[in-house]
């Protein structure tokens, strides 16, 4: 059974397809057609020639979908390497990227990790900056 084309359902896929190369270990799409890969190929070199796809100044709706996967690959890659170091996993730091900028919040126990986990943050790939609002725990006593 074969999808009927539109370019909205292919970017979508497309999209879809993007996002799971990032994963580790990925080996292969098999969700995208050749033909609906052209088409939001296609759809993304002709964004910038048409006004009906326009959003947000000059980006077109599927740069501003691309760029969300790319901020949501990132923070997952980050949130990972946090749970995977000895020094950040179990601490409350809190993640979230916006167009390539990481902020970092949350309450840690000393600056050692809040730099840490900064310095992890910088790490990541497709990280341009990183904004540390980590806050040092207040200790009872």
């Amino acid at each position: 059974m074969r999808f009927k084309h539109n370019r909205k359902h292919c970017s979508q896929r497309f999209a879809c397809a993007l996002l799971a190369t990032t994963i580790p270990g990925f080996i292969g799409v098999g969700l995208v057609h050749a033909d609906e890969l052209q088409l939001a190929q296609a759809e993304q070199s002709d964004a910038s020639d048409s006004p009906a796809v326009k959003e947000n100044g000059d980006r077109s709706v599927y740069q501003i979908t691309k760029d969300a996967l790319f901020d949501t690959v990132i923070t997952a890659k980050l949130k990972t390497a946090l749970y995977e170091d000895g020094e950040t996993t179990g601490k409350d730091i809190h993640v979230a990227t916006r167009e390539g900028v990481v902020t970092l919040w949350g309450d840690v126990p000393n600056t050692e990790i809040a730099k840490r986990a900064e310095d992890l943050a910088r790490l990541t790939n497709g990280v341009h900056e990183v904004v540390n609002m980590l806050q040092l725990k207040q200790s009872n006593g």
